[in-house]
């Protein structure tokens, strides 16, 4: 398989199977955008424990409800 055939694969792949997902989630998100904002300040960067990893899992999950 050349490259180009393969980098072909990979846009169809996020393009039709991961951005449809996501662009579903956009409209909710962008009610909740002020929560998002203050918990990102309130913790900043990547190193999240696991109590705010399930904070946020909780949060995201009642967003649907």
């Amino acid at each position: 398989m050349s490259s180009e055939n393969a980098g072909e694969i990979l846009d169809y792949a996020v393009g039709e199977k991961i951005a449809a997902k996501i662009e579903k989630l956009i409209p909710i998100l962008e009610d909740h955008l002020e929560m998002l904002e203050i918990l990102s300040m309130l913790f900043p960067g990547k190193i999240w424990d696991h109590s705010l990893r399930a904070l946020h899992r909780e949060y995201f999950g009642s967003l649907e409800k």
